[in-house]
């Protein structure tokens, strides 16, 4: 009995299954691409622009290997804590633009930072701020 009951209950999952796929597949490929978006300016723009990137022969179409999608459930594009992304940034400017200055009071801290070092020197009021 008990064996007859779990394959029954590992059928009717497994249908279920190939049932919730087989709707998503079929939504992809020509059902409502967003779904949960009403029906206004903002959705016809994005999908046309998608229409528009991916149709071949497009002039402005983007080879699938060049395309590059963001997504945030809030709307943003930003990281949820942005101090470490904004940090990692100033780091970057500066072993950039370092070579450039030979004359900085900030050389050593500089170079430390080409090292991922993180310097704690008070000659150099851009590495203060960053530490």
């Amino acid at each position: 009995m008990v064996t007859v009951m779990a394959g029954t209950l590992v059928n009717v999952v497994a249908l279920a299954s190939v049932v919730g796929v087989g709707s998503v597949l079929a939504r992809l490929r020509g059902g409502d691409a967003l779904p949960s978006w009403n029906d206004g300016p903002s959705r016809r723009a994005i999908l046309d622009f998608v229409r528009a990137v991916t149709a071949r022969g497009s002039s402005t179409y983007v080879r699938p290997a060049d395309r590059i999608a963001v997504f945030d459930n809030d709307g943003t594009l930003w990281s949820e804590m942005p101090i470490p992304v904004q940090a990692a940034f100033i780091v970057d400017r500066l072993r950039a633009l370092a070579p450039s200055i030979p004359s900085t009071p900030c050389a050593s801290p500089t170079r430390r930072l080409s090292k991922a070092t993180w310097t704690r020197s008070r000659a150099c009021p851009i590495t203060r701020s960053v530490r």
